[in-house]
């Protein structure tokens, strides 16, 4: 779903950036790709009715969104509110604490921290956050 909305947005699906992804999700190459979910520290978040019913990935290419950050080893997105990062090269490892300390850093006035989710059922949906 990503690589087709990269697509259909920017244009750059095809783009060797993300040879990675597409390795992984074609021949299930390499170990579990993370998929990092940035929790959010406020649970109000104001979207227009429009993407509400019609909800697509929003990408940092227009800037909406300042605290998307990519990186030559991770690529954020949003959805709906919900902040994911998703690794774009095998060696995403060893960039991994420059890319999070950045990102944390950009993301500080919004959100309490990240973690890497493997199911479906651990991004706060629900809103569990409005709970507090």
């Amino acid at each position: 779903m990503f690589l087709e909305e990269t697509e259909r947005q920017n244009g750059d699906g095809h783009d060797s950036k993300f040879d990675f992804i597409r390795a992984f999700s074609r021949y299930n190459f390499g170990e579990d790709l993370p998929l990092f979910y940035f929790e959010r520290k406020y649970g109000i978040y104001l979207n227009a009715v429009e993407d509400i019913k019609h909800p697509v990935l929003l990408f940092d290419k227009d800037k909406r969104m300042k605290y998307l950050v990519n990186e030559p080893f991770f690529y954020e997105f949003e959805l709906l509110g919900h902040v994911f990062a998703i690794p774009t090269s095998k060696s995403w490892q060893i960039g991994f604490d420059n890319y999070i300390a950045t990102s944390l850093k950009v993301k500080e006035d919004y959100f309490l921290g990240y973690k890497a989710i493997r199911y479906f059922n651990e991004i706060d949906l629900a809103l569990k956050i409005m709970n507090d």
